[in-house]
């Protein structure tokens, strides 16, 4: 969002410049005497346009990034006591190392069941890594709760990633 608003401030202060310049004509010696104020202005805003871009913009490729992850997980509705099988596909932008890269089943009251899927584990930009693992429905769940699939990737000096995932609990 930061790159935006830089970019933007950038494009105002070029189209100001541009704007003062070309209203004055080509051979203007007062140019700088009678537009020193919005000539400093659009100055300004190049300057605040290209730290704010500049700073987006290294930051986000300093950053570790897992990309886009891809979770499925079966079944989609479960009984009491089924295992879910979760798999977790991820091919990350730059090399990232993995600090925990977990599963969990949130019942509407509870503690959560908990899976670890990887952790301690170093993936190379571009390649693809597969996490997979299996969580048990417990035995007492309800038929008629809706529990909540969560997947949780933690990164090393980089942006964690977290998406959830609604799970019916149906008759057995």
């Amino acid at each position: 969002m930061a790159m935006v608003f830089g970019g933007v401030f950038a494009l105002l202060g070029l189209l100001m410049v541009f704007a003062v310049v070309h209203s004055a004509g080509a051979a203007d010696p007062q140019l700088l005497a009678r537009n020193w104020l919005p000539l400093a202005g659009a100055l300004g805003l190049l300057l605040g346009g290209a730290a704010i871009f500049g700073t987006a913009f290294r930051l986000h490729a300093l950053t570790a990034s897992v990309g886009r992850p891809r979770v499925s997980f079966q079944p989609v509705a479960a009984r009491a006591g089924t295992r879910i099988e979760v798999e977790t596909v991820l091919e990350p932008e730059t090399a990232v190392l993995l600090e925990e890269a977990v599963v969990e089943l949130h019942p509407p009251a509870g503690a959560p069941a908990r899976t670890v899927l990887a952790a301690g584990r170093r993936i190379d930009a571009g390649s693809r890594a597969l996490l997979t693992g299996v969580l048990r429905v417990p035995p007492d769940a309800q038929a008629g709760e809706h529990w909540t699939l969560v997947v949780r990737i933690s990164v090393h000096a980089g942006a964690d990633w977290r998406e959830e995932h609604p799970l019916e609990i149906v008759p057995g």
